[in-house]
């Protein structure tokens, strides 16, 4: 069955705010994830995409925080007519139910611990070759996650991880704050993509990585070839 997802001023599912900070050790906590599938259950799994050499994972457009206000204006790239992650495949309750089991993982903890980052790291190292994408459907819920995101890119060195991403508030306080605490940025193999609001909108600026969608010439021509 499919379904129609919700926009801001409809029945959004409640969101349980920012995923708990991970602060620990991943070599101390790897056994907590390898043994039982425990890896595969917390993160759902990861998708395979077409437009992407490599595994993706997301959780609902539904749960987009930025996102979701912007479905309610015309001209976005977030609108329902438009937004890939509203329509298609998405609105399966299939699809619909693993993304929110996606989304709840980010709460698992075993003894105490917050096991969503290591175990994200232990999937990436077992399934990924060299690049990742996150949120081939939703997006950061926080300073937490983009915190327990940059952990998950400091284990895997050897993996890009590439992360659209709206939410630039959240991006720019975490990246501000770990550079006064003499720290980089961001680790060089995590990728955050800044993604313009309106279709055909100015390119963000002060970011290294961005995208648009535009229309006309310099379109995307993945149409072309079987949305691949």
């Amino acid at each position: 069955m499919r379904k129609s997802l919700p926009v801001v001023g409809e029945s959004i599912p409640e969101s349980r705010g920012d995923p708990p900070l991970y602060t620990g050790n991943m070599a101390e906590h790897w056994h907590l994830v390898a043994r039982n599938r425990q890896a595969e259950k917390t993160t759902g799994s990861f998708s395979k995409n077409q437009k992407m050499p490599c595994p993706s994972w997301g959780i609902s457009a539904a749960r987009c925080i930025t996102g979701s206000r912007l479905a309610q204006v015309s001209g976005t790239v977030c609108h329902p007519s438009v937004c890939y992650a509203r329509k298609r495949n998405y609105t399966w309750d299939a699809v619909q139910n693993k993304l929110e089991e996606r989304y709840n993982g980010m709460w698992d903890e075993i003894d105490g611990v917050p096991i969503w980052t290591v175990a994200m790291a232990f999937m990436m190292n077992w399934e990924c070759d060299d690049i990742m994408r996150l949120f081939d459907s939703g997006d950061l819920q926080g300073p937490n996650h983009f915190k327990n995101v940059i952990k998950i890119a400091e284990a895997v060195p050897h993996i890009v991880i590439w992360m659209p991403t709206r939410e630039i508030t959240t991006v720019q306080s975490v990246t501000r704050e770990r550079i006064e605490a003499g720290l980089t940025g961001c680790p060089l193999n995590l990728r955050p993509r800044i993604s313009a609001n309106l279709i055909d909108g100015q390119i963000p600026k002060g970011f290294t990585y961005t995208s648009r969608v535009v229309t006309g010439e310099g379109t995307c021509i993945a149409q072309q070839q079987g949305n691949s």
